[in-house]
């Protein structure tokens, strides 16, 4: 299996124990990003993530059957709900979740980049 699969995988397996998870039990155990798990884990226990499971189980599926080298975005309906460019939740929480390096999460916000380049592959 190929490390795009596998990255996206621990993020959905992220999500779905954020979802079982009250919210202070979320900040608690995601303490890299407690803000955002927190977060995600109201939205959760307030039922307005009910279609969440099924799109990210869908994804998971697709990215399994394609195996690419690299891990694709995770849905955007998905990323939207969940608050991923909710500007509430610091770069360096989001970059956490999403398991990014920190050298790349502090080239996002110190040069305002929206994207990979050639510097950062």
């Amino acid at each position: 299996m190929k490390r795009g699969y596998l990255a996206l995988k621990k993020i959905i397996e992220t999500i779905f124990d954020i979802s079982t998870l009250s919210p202070k039990e979320a900040r608690e155990k995601y303490f890299n990003f407690p803000n955002f798990a927190e977060h995600i884990a109201k939205l959760f226990q307030e039922d307005r993530l009910f279609d969440i499971p099924e799109r990210l189980n869908l994804q998971l599926e697709i990215v399994k059957s394609f195996n690419p080298p690299v891990r694709p975005a995770l849905d955007p309906y998905t990323s939207l709900q969940i608050g991923i460019f909710n500007k509430n939740f610091s770069d360096w929480e989001i970059g956490r979740f999403l398991n990014y390096p920190n050298c790349c999460i502090k080239s996002f916000f110190e040069e305002v980049r929206y994207g990979f380049d050639e510097k950062h592959i």
